[in-house]
């Protein structure tokens, strides 16, 4: 039983060295600019009637702020800013758009980074008079490339686009792409 209890203080040891590794490591975050191309679809007669048609179209800038939980784990905030006003019969204007996202993240063969953004978005369309705010579940797919510059002073740089659906129920789907651009930052 001697035997057994010198063992004990052994096996020990790593769990401490591991514990004194992981609070050296570095805090991970993000910011981005997107360019989003957004198509709205309208299944529902007054919707469509106070908007002109059953599919429009529009596009924004989101800017991203995000950074990483866990390894392999982000929180992400969005914003929309409407990318200009257009009057055209097929055309809606964003008036507001923000989203927050759990990202989880992995990446294939270190070259490309696949995510998946699942959270909730509110998205404000308008048009002429009508105005209407279509707000719930999103969910979509990102890929994007490192540029790496070998710098310790410069954050890293990603490239990259993917698709987001907005909302989507038995009225209305709000969904698209988008492509751009994302500064890495370690602290």
């Amino acid at each position: 039983m001697e035997a057994a209890a010198e063992e004990a203080p052994a096996e020990e040891a790593p769990a401490e060295e591991t514990a004194s590794e992981d609070s050296g490591e570095p805090f991970h975050f993000y910011l981005g600019v997107d360019k989003a191309e957004v198509t709205l679809a309208l299944s529902d007669d007054a919707l469509e009637t106070a908007f002109g048609s059953d599919e429009l179209d529009s596009s924004l800038f989101r800017i991203r702020a995000g950074m990483r939980l866990l390894e392999a784990v982000g929180l992400e905030l969005q914003y929309g800013i409407a990318d200009d006003k257009d009057d055209e019969a097929k055309k809606f204007e964003v008036g507001e758009y923000y989203g927050i996202f759990v990202v989880p993240t992995g990446s294939l063969f270190e070259l490309v980074e696949i995510s998946v953004p699942i959270g909730y978005s509110s998205m404000k369309a308008e048009k002429g008079g009508a105005s209407e705010t279509f707000d719930g579940v999103s969910y979509g797919v990102n890929l994007e490339v490192p540029i790496t510059l070998n710098s310790e002073w410069f954050p890293d740089i990603r490239v990259g686009g993917g698709g987001l659906v907005y909302r989507a129920d038995r009225d209305s789907r709000v969904y698209g792409y988008h492509f751009g651009v994302r500064l890495d930052f370690k602290i």
